[in-house]
């Protein structure tokens, strides 16, 4: 595969959107249909929260809408990555390999990506967990700092 060549695998789980804007002054939180949605971003703090990998034009419109290089996209959708951490510009790309216990008990391992800009955070993970629902939580309650 040439570089900047994206390709789900086809067992991929289906791609759930979630947003998540905060400032000193609230917290806001919605499900998101399509990385157009993030047009109207603004000067609050936003979490974008993806799970799954399944729909790969949701997924590079959402790069296109974050002004991601292709290169990092590929990374991002592309798995398994080896782990790394890589400044773009002004954001930080981070790729994980995190271990999960599965259904039937068995011990397996995912990728879970990370931007991190000035304004917000896009976390990906190839599956839905609750890996970061308790930071999510501690958000929407108003608890300070993470």
């Amino acid at each position: 595969m040439r570089p900047e060549t994206l390709q789900v695998v086809p067992e991929a789980a289906p791609t759930r959107l979630a947003l998540i804007s905060y400032d000193l002054h609230g917290t806001q939180e919605r499900r998101i249909a399509d990385a157009f949605d993030l047009d109207d971003l603004d000067d609050r703090v936003h979490w974008i929260h993806v799970q799954g990998l399944r729909d790969q034009g949701l997924l590079e419109n959402l790069g296109r809408e974050l002004d991601l290089h292709p290169l990092a996209v590929e990374d991002i959708i592309t798995t398994p990555q080896r782990p790394k951490a890589e400044w773009l510009a002004d954001r930080a790309l981070i790729i994980l390999r995190v271990p999960y216990v599965g259904d039937a008990g068995e011990v397996d391992v995912e990728q879970v990506s990370l931007v991190v800009s000035k304004n917000y955070v896009l976390s990906v993970e190839e599956r839905t967990s609750a890996r970061f629902q308790p930071v999510w939580d501690r958000i929407m309650q108003g608890l300070g700092s993470i």
